[in-house]
């Protein structure tokens, strides 16, 4: 992979060569660390910043945590090589695993016009469940460590371009989750995620994990957030709702019962209603993968490589300014007629809303959650071929206009294309089927 050159700074014993990804508490670098003899490795780098770092618990808390995740050795999760402190900075380097978070998939697959499918869903979770598994199961000279990722979420389960699946973060989660309590909104982007007992404040264990692996399984197969709401108030109190889930098939009728069943049963609110551990996850997402690899004939582990590629033709090629929205912002795209070359400014039904690219119709308006309902606008299907239709006859400039209208009437649109949260107070449609 190439960089500029001009823009390599040190740190330490490392050459940090490009930023690779930026949160509130860390930046993360693709950097090199340099031995003896020329040696070089590339790792990714984590830079964490803020002003916990004066503080000797949480120093404390970091090393401790970082140590024990240096210890984690597993093909579903990231190894953790080195930690430790650069002129002030505390970093830790971690395996550098070429390819994108889960959440960056999902946003890539609606800017795309595709699914991820179930059969992927049930994959990348069988995988991070036997990264959990191992984890929770880890001993210390026969003692059990009681390892808890405490932050199971999109961004932090990464997958390569050769189909690897990995769990990030592990073991220092709960040192950044520190950190990030001396800040308002310590729970920002991932109370949707929380198991009820954690947003409680109480003790957790590997359940935890669990309920957290259950709401992503729940949301790659209903196609739709199950949780998350306008505010991490709303979201806390949806999570903490007595309401039980409605199962992913109302949602996707490609969900088989045995796979609604293991949802639901990671989901419950009660840990000890809840699947009771990570390991058993693990065995009924394998048994459910077995069965639909054998429908499909392939193996999903070659069909998840050839389907990020899919996503990145140019594999590893970062692209910064393509990172999904920050979160409380919507963008609406109108996307190119296929049958125009890029860049004419044509519409079509070939993509989705997510972002803008030269072959796009520059046409996009921002608008916060809460001023929009907290949807996203997608076009897709026949919305799609209807406004190509009227496209053909009224041209670019006429349907431009009825985009602009449906961006100050965002419900009724977006009631016809389905909410991408999933509301205890609502049932499930029966006549519309969200995409897996």
């Amino acid at each position: 992979m190439s960089y500029n050159a001009r823009r390599v700074r040190a740190f330490g014993r490392y050459r940090l060569l490009e930023q690779i990804g930026s949160g509130g508490m860390a930046e993360v670098w693709r950097a090199e660390a340099l031995g003896p003899e020329g040696f070089v490795k590339e790792v990714a780098l984590k830079l964490i910043r803020g002003d916990h770092e004066a503080r000797a618990d949480w120093v404390r808390m970091f090393v401790r945590e970082a140590r024990l995740a240096s210890r984690l050795t597993h093909a579903n999760v990231v190894q953790v090589f080195d930690f430790g402190e650069v002129e002030g900075r505390h970093y830790i380097a971690m395996e550098l695993v070429r390819g994108r978070t889960l959440r960056e998939v999902l946003h890539r697959c609606r800017e795309k016009g595709l699914r991820l499918g179930v059969a992927r869903a049930v994959h990348v979770c069988a995988e991070v469940a036997r990264g959990l598994a191992y984890a929770h199961r880890y001993e210390d000279g026969g003692r059990p460590l009681g390892l808890v990722h405490r932050d199971v979420s999109p961004q932090n389960v990464l997958l390569s371009f050769e189909g690897e699946v990995k769990l990030t973060d592990f073991g220092i989660a709960r040192a950044l989750g520190a950190a990030e309590a001396t800040s308002p909104g310590t729970v920002k982007g991932k109370a949707a995620y929380m198991p009820p007992e954690q947003a409680r404040g109480e003790a957790v264990d590997g359940r935890a994990d669990v309920f957290a692996l259950g709401v992503i399984l729940w949301e790659l197969c209903a196609g739709r957030r199950l949780f998350a709401r306008d505010s991490d108030a709303a979201t806390l109190s949806a999570l903490l709702s007595a309401a039980p889930p409605s199962a992913p098939s109302a949602w996707n009728e490609e969900v088989p019962p045995e796979l609604d069943a293991l949802a639901l049963a990671a989901l419950e609110r009660d840990p000890a209603l809840r699947t009771g551990s990570a390991e058993e996850l693990a065995a009924g997402l394998a048994a459910i993968r077995v069965r639909m690899a054998a429908a499909r004939e392939d193996d999903l582990h070659l069909d998840l490589r050839a389907f990020m590629h899919r996503l990145w033709p140019n594999g590893e090629a970062r692209d910064l300014a393509r990172r999904p929205p920050d979160e409380g912002t919507v963008r609406r795209t109108l996307v190119r007629d296929p049958g125009r070359p890029a860049g004419a400014g044509g519409l079509g039904n070939d993509s989705v809303a997510g972002g803008v690219t030269p072959s796009t119709l520059t046409l996009e308006a921002r608008q916060t959650k809460k001023e929009t309902g907290g949807r996203h606008l997608v076009l897709r299907g026949p919305v799609a071929r209807r406004l190509t239709a009227v496209a053909s006859v009224m041209g670019a400039c006429a349907l431009a206009l009825l985009a602009a209208r449906a961006v100050h009437e965002p419900p009724q649109l977006a009631e016809a294309l389905g909410p991408l949260v999933e509301d205890p107070a609502r049932s499930p449609p029966s006549a519309r089927r969200a995409p897996s």
